[in-house]
């Protein structure tokens, strides 16, 4: 998929995700937005950076659907009609936070195989109560998101410290893991960010050959 054939909410997430990249917190990015379409809320996130006021940064909850959630104001924005658009399924801590908010509405754009959490959805009488439509992931943009998560996490953490993701990416979807290694290897992401490239321009390196 070209960067120009990609949804605008989409393009706002990865935004995010690769200005996180960019200073080395993990490349998650999300959106809110309201039932015409219109980008409400943005955030990314802030694990290893400092974040603006009002939102989390540098500590293990600073994930970016809770730095959307955090400036979600309810006496100007109604939550219930609103999507919450992120780009890896929500962890516990943010699938929590999604259904606390009043949102009603997520949309993932790659499965996580080890943190994803919509399967919370129905399991306790609470996390009954709520009409919570869940759509995802989306196909076309699965593989490069997951290259980018597996290039991000070599960057990170040692691969033997977490055999059990890179275990699951490679059943999940082995032309992501594989190219995301490669990209990791090769150092492209790396030396895009310290050029100062934009996500538009880093794209290409994202998407596996083939896709």
């Amino acid at each position: 998929m070209k960067w120009s054939e990609i949804p605008i909410v989409w393009q706002v997430c990865l935004q995010e995700a690769w200005a996180a990249y960019s200073v080395g917190s993990l490349p998650i990015g999300a959106a809110l937005l309201n039932p015409h379409g219109e980008v409400l809320l943005r955030e990314r996130n802030h694990l290893a950076d400092n974040a603006p006021t009002g939102r989390v940064g540098n500590n293990q909850l600073a994930h970016a659907e809770i730095n959307v959630l955090l400036q979600l104001d309810r006496s100007k924005i109604d939550p219930h009609p609103c999507t919450l658009y992120t780009l890896l399924e929500p962890c516990p801590l943010c699938m929590g936070a999604f259904y606390m908010s009043g949102v009603r509405n997520l949309s993932y754009a790659a499965r996580d195989p080890i943190a994803g959490s919509t399967n919370l959805l129905g399991k306790t009488p609470y996390l009954s109560r709520k009409p919570i439509g869940v759509h995802g992931p989306v196909s076309a943009l699965e593989p490069a998101i997951i290259a980018f998560q597996v290039a991000a996490h070599q960057s990170r953490f040692a691969e033997q410290d977490f055999p059990e993701f890179y275990a699951f990416w490679a059943t999940l979807c082995p032309t992501g893991k594989a190219h995301g290694i490669t990209l990791y290897q090769g150092g492209e992401l790396q030396a895009a960010a310290q050029a100062g490239l934009e996500i538009e321009q880093v794209w290409p390196l994202l998407v596996p050959p083939h896709e």
